[in-house]
């Protein structure tokens, strides 16, 4: 069967191709672009990745059995496939940046513009994420490490298959297919060990899309003869494909397996016979579409990352013309790209002096590199903004006495709760006092209102406790599933520690005072988080079950939370009541005093960035009636679930409320 594909003269153009491209490329920008249709348009990506296997490997593997493939000859190629569109990308890019990023943004959009240049940009966005790591709108590179994960397969991959025609008996399909194993069985060991960022962005976690391109290639499977079958298949393939992107699968290692199985059963039929799918996909839309495909893969998230940042300075009846314009720029910028600059390059011809290719290359990397370095060393360039706009960019974004007295005042996730010691947590207050009176015990947001408890305490002479740990709700008996690779695990450790907290309060009668705090909504919304407990671990309803079905997966599962659904209601909501039940009725039974203390209104952006947005929308003379900040409306709003529990239980037991945002949150303006 490998031999097949060997006795072809050269490789036909494949229209049909081109149509699939068309349909990743759109289903990738619906998706950056936020439409709720696409919410796993993401899997275009998926695709590509099969392509470039099919492709890349049906070229090498000809050139390698005729004796004329040579390495200089690929990587040339590739060089002037990809790197003159993208260099001019990334100049733009940079050049626009300068205007509106922020320091802290520019420096991000400096550093990721050298690591996307060596085409190793997946690796330096995968390390940022996390609580405090910059949004991905102000990534204008961001997109780029999927660029970084097709590069590195050209570097390997045809060095592999060269190793297997010397050394291997050119026993392709063996090598290929083993490796796509490996490399599958490698990104679930990753997701199910914690670190799904790896099993995202690396190209060993991934060449398992590009073998099952590959394995195409080589003619794995027979030629078909019925053209049924091939429209059968060819059919399924496009049902694979739109599923998951207009489903809401809420597994995205589900959809993406689905996307490559899709692309290989379009694209397996379509070798050898005509169908519907084929022609459709071949049709000139398609097709025109593309092969637009990588510069619109280029510059359409660039633009949608400006848009997102420059809507926010404008008023909110522009959003719809904005958006209409950045899609025309888009295509505009891209069609350009792939007139003058893609289409061009790939035509000439460097065999006779490959320097008039590798100069000009290394030329513009060097002029990316040092202004990018440039960059980063003036720490952003907060210069090209006015004086006043300077100093919020160097502002200090914390100055709490008692955050540098305790840099660890969080309790660690992994703690034993057995070793956890009274004396070891910040004391909050005049430490002169004789007694501690209150404690605070909440998620990380009491660490971060915990300096206001600790300035109130020192004017009233009086001292108290803190006791935060990052993600665990202050309920007794609630546990959280936390998010571990492609599942969910239940760390009961936190339920363990909550009850240690309870036996050293009730070990000292002086307190009085319990205050409660967390991001309580945020539990019900959040995809990172779920609520069980010991009643819901054997039963139909439990997250466990859920989750061995494969319904819950990495990075998708916000779905589940961002709208009512079986799921939420009967056992989140159930959870949450019990564990308030639980825990005041115990609080109560040692006669102390419990005060719940509502979250703060929650924004999207950093409060420095806030600032500097609004600053430089009044620096270029703009107007905006937007505000990042809620009002009290839409605070009430978004906290109605959480409430309508607190004042069922408020019926039960005598507790006070602490709500901030009546001092936060003026009537019919935004809270400050």
């Amino acid at each position: 069967m490998e031999n097949d594909i060997h006795k072809s003269k050269q490789i036909a153009y494949r229209a049909d191709i081109d149509g699939l491209r068309a349909v990743a490329i759109i289903a990738v920008i619906l998706f950056h672009t936020g439409f709720a249709l696409f919410a796993n348009g993401f899997i275009g990506v998926d695709i590509f990745f099969v392509i470039s296997g099919y492709l890349i490997t049906s070229i090498t593997i000809r050139e390698i059995n005729k004796g004329k493939f040579t390495f200089t000859q690929f990587y040339t190629r590739r060089v002037k496939r990809l790197l003159p569109a993208l260099f001019t990308m990334i100049i733009v890019v940079l050049t626009l940046g300068s205007f509106y990023l922020v320091p802290v943004d520019f420096n991000h959009l400096a550093m990721s513009s050298i690591y996307t240049i060596f085409y190793i940009s997946n690796i330096y966005f995968s390390h940022l994420t996390g609580y405090f790591m910059p949004s991905v709108i102000s990534l204008p590179l961001i997109h780029t490490w999927t660029l970084g994960v097709e590069e590195q397969y050209y570097l390997f991959y045809p060095a592999f298959l060269v190793v297997i025609s010397l050394f291997l008996k050119k026993k392709y399909t063996i090598w290929v297919l083993f490796a796509g194993i490996v490399s599958f069985v490698l990104q679930l060991l990753f997701m199910h060990f914690g670190h799904p960022n790896i099993a995202f962005y690396y190209f060993p976690t991934r060449a398992w899309e590009f073998m099952m391109g590959g394995l195409l290639a080589f003619g794995m499977f027979p030629q078909i003869q019925s053209k049924t079958l091939s429209i059968v298949l060819a059919v399924l393939g496009m049902v694979f494909i739109l599923y998951p992107m207009v489903a809401h699968v809420n597994s995205s290692e589900i959809s993406s397996i689905m996307a490559c199985i899709g692309s290989v059963l379009i694209i397996y039929p379509n070798t050898s016979s005509d169908n519907a799918i084929k022609k459709v996909l071949s049709t000139k839309s398609f097709v025109f579409v593309g092969l637009l495909s990588y510069s619109l893969y280029l510059w359409h998230w660039p633009i949608l990352s400006i848009y997102r940042e420059v809507s926010v300075l404008l008023p909110a009846k522009t959003d719809v013309i904005l958006l209409i314009s950045s899609f025309i720029l888009i295509f505009v910028l891209s069609y350009i790209s792939y007139r003058f600059i893609e289409t061009p390059i790939i035509k000439m011809n460097f065999s006779a002096n490959h320097k008039k290719l590798i100069v000009p290359v290394a030329a513009v990397m060097v002029l990316i590199t040092s202004s990018s370095l440039y960059v980063l060393y003036n720490h952003g360039l907060p210069d090209r903004f006015p004086l006043y706009m300077q100093k919020v960019t160097q502002a200090p974004t914390d100055t709490y006495e008692f955050k540098s007295k305790y840099p660890n005042y969080l309790i660690k996730m992994d703690s034993n709760p057995n070793d956890i010691r009274w004396e070891n947590f910040p004391t909050l207050g005049d430490r002169s006092a004789r007694h501690t009176s209150y404690v605070v015990i909440g998620d990380s947001h009491a660490g971060s209102i915990a300096p206001a408890f600790d300035a109130i305490a020192k004017e009233l002479h009086i001292k108290g406790k803190l006791f935060a740990q990052a993600a665990n709700i202050p309920l007794l008996g609630v546990d959280i599933y936390g998010r571990i690779g492609s599942c969910w695990d239940k760390n009961d450790n936190f339920s363990k520690i909550k009850n240690h907290l309870m036996l050293l309060i009730r070990q000292r009668p002086a307190i009085k005072k319990i205050f409660l705090v967390a991001r309580w909504t945020e539990y019900i919304h959040a995809p990172d988080f779920m609520l069980s407990d010991k009643n819901l671990d054997n039963s139909g309803n439990s997250y466990t079950k859920y989750c061995k079905e494969g319904r819950l997966g990495r990075g998708r599962t916000n779905k589940l939370f961002m709208q009512p659904n079986r799921i939420f209601d009967r056992t989140t909501l159930r959870v949450y009541q019990e564990g308030i039940y639980e825990t005041l009725k115990t609080i109560t039974e040692m006669n102390k005093q419990v005060y719940i203390v509502y979250d703060v209104p929650r924004i999207n952006l950093n409060p420095q960035e806030i600032f500097l947005k609004d600053l430089l929308a009044r620096y270029f003379k703009l107007k905006t009636n937007k505000n990042a900040a809620p009002d009290l409306k839409q605070y009430n709003e978004r906290e109605k679930a959480i409430s309508a529990l607190f004042f069922n239980a408020h019926k039960k037991y005598n507790f006070k409320f602490l709500n901030p945002s009546q001092a936060l949150c003026p009537d019919n303006r935004p809270c400050r």
